[in-house]
C-alpha cells in the first residue's frame, strides 16, 4: 500500500489504525505535541469531532517522496459548538459561544512522515493570526500587531550577502527576512550597532 493511499484514509477517519507506536503530532502555532499511539489517537477523537468541527480541504499542492508527504491545503473550517483547542491554543480566552457556528478559510500545510506503512509524525502549520483575525479574537490580534509596530526595529538590507554585527553586549534575540528588508527586536536597554560588510 502506497503511503498517498495510507494518508488519504488518515484525513477520512483521523482517528483511525494509521500510527507507529511512538507517533508524534503536533500543531506548530498552538505548541500542541502529543506522543505515543494511544495518545495520538484519543487527542484526534476529540479534535476532529464531526460534532464540534466541520472541515473541508482543497489540496493545492502535493510533494511525496519515499517516506514523506508535503501538502498544503485551503481549509475551510465550521465551529459547530465554538470550540477548538488545537487551534485556538490553550492559552487564549476564546469565547466559544461567538465562535460558535463561524466558518473560516486558512492555508494549512502538513508534514507527515512514515514508517513503513505507518504514520512516524504529523506536523501542521497555519497563519494563526488569520484564524484569530476571521474568529474575532481582536485582543490577540491587537497584541501581535503592537509588538510589531514598537518593539520591531526596521532596518534596510543592503543586499543578500550583509549581515548585521551587534556589540559583545548586545543581543538579536528574534530576526526575520521580508523581502529587501530585516526585521531585528533588539535587546532591551542596548543599541544595536549596524555594520555592513
Amino acid at each position: 500500500m502506497s503511503i498517498q493511499t495510507i494518508y488519504n484514509d488518515y484525513k477520512r477517519t483521523r482517528y483511525g489504525d494509521h500510527f507507529t507506536s511512538t507517533a508524534t503530532l503536533n500543531f506548530v502555532p498552538t505548541s500542541i505535541f502529543i506522543y505515543s499511539y494511544d495518545s495520538v489517537r484519543s487527542f484526534l477523537t476529540n479534535a476532529y469531532d464531526p460534532n464540534a468541527i466541520s472541515i473541508t480541504e482543497k489540496v493545492k499542492n502535493t510533494v511525496i517522496s519515499a517516506d514523506t508527504i508535503v501538502e498544503e491545503t485551503e481549509a475551510t473550517i465550521t465551529f459547530i459548538t465554538g470550540e477548538c483547542f488545537w487551534m485556538f491554543g490553550h492559552e487564549m480566552d476564546v469565547d466559544k459561544d461567538a465562535v460558535k457556528g463561524k466558518k473560516i478559510t486558512v492555508d494549512m500545510v502538513s508534514i507527515i512522515r512514515f514508517e513503513y506503512d505507518k504514520i512516524q509524525s504529523v506536523r501542521m502549520y497555519w497563519d494563526q493570526l488569520s484564524v484569530m483575525r476571521q474568529i474575532g479574537c481582536e485582543s490577540w490580534v491587537d497584541v501581535c500587531e503592537n509588538e510589531k509596530s514598537n518593539e520591531y526595529v526596521r532596518r534596510r538590507r543592503q543586499d543578500w550577502n550583509s549581515a548585521i554585527t551587534m556589540d559583545d553586549g548586545d543581543s538579536v534575540g528574534n530576526s526575520e527576512v521580508a523581502g529587501n528588508w530585516i526585521f531585528v527586536r533588539p535587546k532591551m536597554g542596548s543599541k544595536p550597532r549596524r555594520d555592513w560588510f
